[in-house]
């Protein structure tokens, strides 16, 4: 079969020894059993429909005399909504059009209580500053019915200053891009111990919570993790694992870790 479609080769074998779910070994039934890459699909230059669908592969068979005999086999890829990393290290993000004194990058941090080494750090300020962090690929995510945003984070320099938080889905010829009103972590308690500080601390935002204030933002579209705030002085926030929770049983069982 050919398997290029979904990142593996072109001639990928299919068997017939009951291994493969192929029935019965002998039975004149063949199969192949692979992994499917979320990220390969996507890839600039391709004019053919790509997966989540169904997508038309070339099955081919050489039989006694090597005649050669083909037929087009239809695989159906559907999305399984799971818990999924936005950034973690090895995940390159950046700013998508920046406001005010804003710089973001991976740096080590050797203060990380996490997997890894890097963390992402954030120096803002002074003044207001908004801070949209996005894949550098510009995917874009479907969490709809999703239950939190969650992420680690320490602050360096003046941890009293407010952060808000937001979503921005993506733009399209027909919409334009929407941004979620900012939630204040700090007036409404989203961060473990009520404060920040250096040490490494968990904040969760329900989507409930990041949603409830607007109504024409697309979750099946969802772009980019923004940061905002309005800063006395420069301060650096350093932030690790931001991820969106499926469920909450998906979040008890990380902060139980």
């Amino acid at each position: 079969a050919d398997l290029s479609r979904v990142g593996l080769s072109e001639r990928y074998p299919l068997f017939d020894d009951g291994a493969h779910l192929d029935g019965k070994a002998g039975d004149g039934v063949y199969g192949a059993t692979f992994k499917l890459d979320r990220e390969v699909p996507r890839f600039d230059g391709e004019w053919r429909a790509t997966w989540p669908g169904r997508i038309p592969l070339t099955v081919s068979a050489v039989g006694t005399g090597n005649r050669l005999a083909g037929a087009v086999g239809v695989l159906s890829v559907f999305v399984r909504p799971e818990t999924f990393t936005f950034w973690a290290e090895g995940t390159s993000v950046n700013l998508a059009g920046p406001q005010g004194s804003v710089e973001l990058e991976a740096v080590e941090d050797k203060k990380t209580a996490f997997a890894g080494s890097y963390s992402l750090r954030l120096t803002v300020g002074p003044g207001s500053w908004v801070a949209p962090i996005r894949e550098t690929v510009s995917y874009t995510s479907n969490i709809r019915g999703y239950h939190a945003l969650s992420f680690v984070l320490r602050c360096v320099g003046r941890p009293d200053d407010e952060l808000f938080v937001h979503l921005r889905d993506g733009w399209t010829d027909t919409y334009a891009s929407v941004t979620t009103p900012g939630v204040p972590v700090l007036a409404e308690k989203l961060v473990e111990g009520g404060s920040l500080d250096e040490t490494y601390r968990r904040v969760t935002l329900p989507l409930s919570r990041l949603l409830r204030d607007a109504p024409d933002f697309r979750s099946e579209m969802c772009a980019e993790v923004v940061l905002s705030g309005e800063s006395k002085t420069q301060r650096t926030y350093l932030l690790d694992d931001i991820r969106f929770y499926l469920t909450a049983e998906d979040l008890a069982k990380e902060t139980q870790q």
